[in-house]
């Protein structure tokens, strides 16, 4: 619906209410991602709360095109670059 709202309208699809779900989908996976990082990961959520991670997914969404299914082993690869570079 996001890139063909016309089309999308034509075969029925409510496009507004589509775009707020995928809006809240994507919101949840965010939130639990993150609860995963800080909670299970670090144990803890400290003062270096924010580290920056939504501009590394802006770099991964670019990288991979705008392509869901590449954005996957970009930021696996990406993931890598940034663990690596800490070595």
């Amino acid at each position: 619906a996001g890139a063909g709202p016309d089309a999308a309208a034509t075969f029925g699809v409510p496009v507004a209410r589509a775009k707020v779900l995928a809006l809240g989908v994507s919101g949840g996976f965010c939130g639990l991602a993150a609860a995963t990082e800080y909670l299970g990961v670090a144990g803890t959520v400290d003062g270096g709360f924010s580290q920056g991670w939504g501009f590394a997914g802006i770099s991964v969404a670019l990288l991979a095109d705008l392509d869901p299914w590449v954005c996957i082993p970009t930021g696996i690869l990406l993931g890598a670059l940034y663990a690596g570079g800490d070595r």
